[in-house]
């Protein structure tokens, strides 16, 4: 495997990263359970709005799977939006709020799990974002 087929993958591993956010809300609209972050009590239009975010991730992280021209905007605003997710987690653990998925208490253990997976994940992104804007334009990646 070549490098550019490995930044493809990357760009498959960045669209499935999406759907465990975006199954969330489907489930939690299905289910009528809750979704409280702080002092923000998620309604129906929240997480279809939040749906309709991640399935614009998941769709840019698609495309850049074999459009190179969107690849840079892919990888940063998945960066953007991992590492934001990430924060939230680190300022719960430094400043702890109520955080409530699907009627239960997200605990603490999974908040450190997020902070754990996401904001590393985030940085690679970022990093992919910095990667693929100094590729030469135009060139062929297969």
């Amino acid at each position: 495997m070549n490098k550019n087929q490995l930044i493809a993958i990357f760009f498959g591993i960045a669209a499935c990263s999406w759907m465990p956010h975006w199954a969330c809300h489907y489930y939690r609209i299905e289910t009528g359970s809750s979704f409280i972050v702080g002092n923000l009590h998620f309604s129906i239009l929240d997480s279809l709005l939040s749906m309709l975010l991640y399935s614009i991730l998941i769709c840019l992280n698609l495309i850049a799977i074999s459009y190179t021209k969107v690849r840079f905007i892919a990888a940063l605003t998945s960066g953007i939006f991992h590492l934001t997710l990430g924060i939230v987690h680190i300022v719960r653990f430094i400043n702890p709020f109520p955080f409530e998925v699907f009627g239960l208490e997200w605990s603490m253990g999974s908040s450190l799990r997020e902070i754990i997976i996401v904001l590393p994940f985030g940085i690679w992104c970022i990093a992919m974002a910095m990667k693929v804007n100094k590729m030469p334009k135009g060139a062929s990646y297969y």
